[in-house]
């Protein structure tokens, strides 16, 4: 089973974020990328220009192990997450419909330049959201994970908006997941974190060892 994350989530750790990584073989995210990326080079020349990116790429690092291996990722089967955010961004301009929503939306923050790069970096580790960046984004990551087949996570609604959307919907079913948020670690977690399947196997053909909630979510 494979899920999609928004950034927000996994910045804080928050519940659908740490439930997804105990539940799904694949969990796919945005991670913000400067607009020329050929390597690591790019990628140590964006940090040094753009200061709140270079947080982010640290708070991120406790991911580093399970995005090596491949568990989490930015794509999906070759579908890029960013791509189909700004995919989200061009139907906003150009279709009719989405029309009420261009005064909120700014098509320069997701375009990759440190300007950019920084705003939307800073936008994540406050866990905004600017409705210009967290509108495109969950528009985006919602195309994205139905595309590839995959499941969204979502947070519980908070904000008005976020209580109309939910009425929307119809509730097929639930279920309780214990997970631990906001933390590195704890015996909850050791008892209840067993790597997926999925994950195990990623992980052994990249040499790394997944035993559980420990070493899954510890830095790296």
């Amino acid at each position: 089973m494979d899920l999609v994350v928004s950034p927000y989530h996994l910045v804080l750790r928050q519940a659908p974020a740490m439930v997804a990584l105990q539940i799904a073989d694949r969990v796919a995210t945005l991670l913000p990328e400067p607009a020329r990326l050929a390597g690591a080079a790019d990628l140590r020349r964006a940090a040094r220009m753009a200061p709140q990116y270079q947080t982010l790429l640290d708070e991120f690092e406790w991911l580093t192990a399970l995005w090596r291996a491949g568990v989490v990722a930015g794509d999906l089967d070759g579908r890029s997450a960013l791509g189909a955010v700004r995919d989200a961004l061009a139907r906003v301009e150009r279709e009719e419909a989405w029309g009420p929503l261009r005064r909120f939306i700014d098509v320069d923050r997701f375009t990759g330049d440190v300007r950019a790069l920084d705003a939307l970096a800073g936008d994540i580790l406050r866990a905004g959201p600017d409705p210009a960046m967290a509108i495109p984004m969950a528009a985006g990551l919602d195309a994205f994970a139905l595309a590839g087949g995959a499941l969204a996570a979502r947070g519980p609604a908070e904000s008005l908006a976020q209580r109309a959307e939910l009425a929307l919907g119809r509730l097929c079913a639930q279920v309780a997941i214990p997970a631990v948020v906001q933390g590195e670690f704890s015996p909850l977690g050791e008892a209840l974190g067993r790597p997926t399947r999925g994950q195990r196997t990623a992980c052994q053909g990249k040499g790394i060892e997944a035993r559980g909630h420990r070493d899954r979510h510890r830095r790296v």
